[in-house]
């Protein structure tokens, strides 16, 4: 009973398309053609390929760290507001309290605030441009040297 069925279907791979050329050198030592429409970078391409992972490595980075800030210093259950406990208070206690939540809510939104500002100058003002002016460098030189 534990035997499975033979349901009779088999996968021939021989016919698969896409092998390593690793693994197609090791094989055949002759065949180094690459795929029909693919062509091999030029050093200069492959090294802006490589500076444009590296800053989309730092963006995905930065906003992983962002989101870990932001999820860590998320308003604690002691800071909520209770007005409902201010209701009998003398109003000296009342005046203390009211301005130290107010002070709490200021300081939070300017927590709040600064992180914002930070984060989109970081991403916006130096990363993002400099994603771009590489992307532009790859696909200019690649298409110049499709041109020639």
């Amino acid at each position: 009973m534990d035997e499975k069925p033979d349901t009779g279907a088999k996968v021939d791979l021989s016919n698969v398309a896409f092998v390593s050329n690793k693994i197609a050198n090791e094989v055949n030592p002759e065949v180094t053609e690459l795929s029909p429409g693919v062509n091999e970078l030029d050093p200069k391409s492959r090294i802006g390929y490589h500076l444009a992972r590296l800053v989309l490595a730092m963006i995905a980075a930065f906003l992983i760290f962002l989101m870990v800030y932001i999820f860590l210093n998320l308003p604690k259950h002691s800071s909520a507001l209770d007005y409902k406990t201010l209701v009998n208070l003398p109003d000296s206690i009342l005046n203390r309290r009211l301005n130290m939540i107010k002070s709490i809510q200021t300081e939070g939104k300017d927590s709040r605030d600064f992180v914002i500002q930070i984060s989109q100058m970081v991403l916006l003002n130096i990363l993002l441009p400099i994603l771009t002016a590489i992307l532009g460098y790859i696909l200019g030189s690649h298409n110049e040297a499709k041109d020639n």
